[in-house]
C-alpha cells in the first residue's frame, strides 16, 4: 500500500505532504503535514505508518464484501443525525447544536462544499478561523464549534466522511485558547438577601380578586408561584436548574436511613451519568422536601 511523503513547493514555501490513493474512490488524495503540526521527521513518518495501516483495514473490509462508500449531499446527512438525535437530545441541547451547525452549513455551501466525500481537514481549518474572525471572544467561537465537531465526528463514524479521521477532526476543530474565572459564588449575605427577597415575593397577595370582589371578602390569594422552596433545594442540594425543575416525587425518598436522598438518572442530567444526593448533608433540605410534599 503506498503512502508517500513528498516535499512540495506550495505558495513559494516548501512543505511536506502525504499522498495516497483512496480504496474507495481510487482517487489520489493528499494532505498538508505540517498544517497538522507535523513538523518533525519522526512525525512524518509515524503518520504514514498510521494511514498505511487505515488503507490497509479498509482494503480488507471491501474484499470481506462491505460496500464502498457512498457520496451523501453533506446538508442530508447533517440533517440525518439531527432526525436521529431528536430522540435522546434534550430540545435545549438540540437548539444549541443547531446554531453552530448551520452556520457551518452556510460556510460549507459558500466555499462549494456539497457532499461528504468533498469535505477536508483543509475545509475544517479554513472554517475554524473564519469562525474565529466573526466572534468577539473565543469563548463565543468555541460554542459554535463544540457541535460542529460532535456530529461530524457521528458522521465519521457511519463511514460518511472517508477523508477525514477522528484524529484530523478532533485537531483541525480544536478549541481556542480562552481565560477561565473562577467561579463567582454567592456569599453568604447575598444568599440571605436573596432568600428573603424570595420569601417577600411568594408574600405577595392580590388586593382582592374579582371572586373575593363578588364574595366581599380579601383572602390574601398570592400573586406569584412561590419560589423560595425552588431556591432553597437548589442552594442546599446542588443540582443544576432544570435538574430541580424536572424532578419529580418518584425520585425522592424521605423515608430511607439515615435521612432519604433524591436519584437523578442519568437521562435527567446533563452530564447524562446519574447521582443520588443524600439528604443527610442538609437536614434544612429533607424539612424543605417534607413541607413541599
Amino acid at each position: 500500500v503506498g503512502v508517500k511523503l513528498l516535499k512540495v513547493r506550495k505558495h513559494g514555501k516548501e512543505v511536506w505532504i502525504g499522498r495516497w490513493v483512496d480504496p474507495d474512490t481510487q482517487k489520489t488524495c493528499q494532505v498538508d503535514l505540517g498544517a497538522r503540526g507535523l513538523t518533525r521527521r519522526e512525525q512524518r513518518e509515524q503518520w504514514a505508518l498510521n494511514k498505511r495501516k487505515e488503507i490497509q483495514e479498509r482494503q480488507r473490509e471491501l474484499e470481506a464484501g462491505q460496500p464502498v462508500r457512498q457520496d451523501v449531499a453533506l446538508a442530508d446527512a447533517i440533517e440525518e443525525y439531527f432526525r436521529t438525535a431528536a430522540g435522546r437530545l434534550r430540545p435545549n441541547t438540540l437548539d444549541a447544536y443547531r446554531a453552530g451547525v448551520d452556520r457551518f452549513c452556510r460556510w460549507a455551501d459558500a466555499h462549494g462544499v456539497q457532499s461528504t466525500c468533498q469535505l477536508r481537514s483543509s475545509h475544517l481549518a479554513a472554517f475554524r478561523e473564519d469562525l474565529r474572525a466573526d466572534h468577539e471572544t473565543a469563548g463565543s467561537t468555541n460554542t459554535r464549534l463544540r457541535p460542529c465537531k460532535t456530529v461530524l465526528t457521528q458522521l465519521r463514524r457511519l463511514d460518511l466522511l472517508p477523508y477525514l479521521s477522528s484524529d484530523a477532526i478532533t485537531d483541525t476543530l480544536r478549541p481556542f485558547p480562552e481565560p477561565l474565572d473562577p467561579p463567582n459564588y454567592l456569599r453568604p449575605n447575598e444568599i440571605s438577601r436573596l432568600l428573603a427577597a424570595a420569601k417577600a415575593h411568594d408574600a405577595t397577595c392580590f388586593a382582592m380578586t374579582r371572586k373575593e370582589k363578588r364574595e366581599g371578602r380579601a383572602n390574601g390569594t398570592p400573586r406569584y408561584v412561590p419560589i423560595r422552596p425552588y431556591l432553597l433545594v437548589l442552594l442546599l442540594s446542588g443540582m443544576r436548574a432544570n435538574e430541580a425543575l424536572e424532578l419529580t416525587w418518584d425520585r425522592v425518598d424521605l423515608d430511607e436511613a439515615p435521612a432519604g436522598w433524591i436519584e437523578l438518572r442519568a437521562a435527567d442530567v446533563k452530564t447524562h451519568r446519574g447521582r443520588r444526593i443524600a439528604l443527610s448533608v442538609s437536614p434544612l433540605l429533607q424539612t424543605t422536601l417534607r413541607e413541599l410534599r
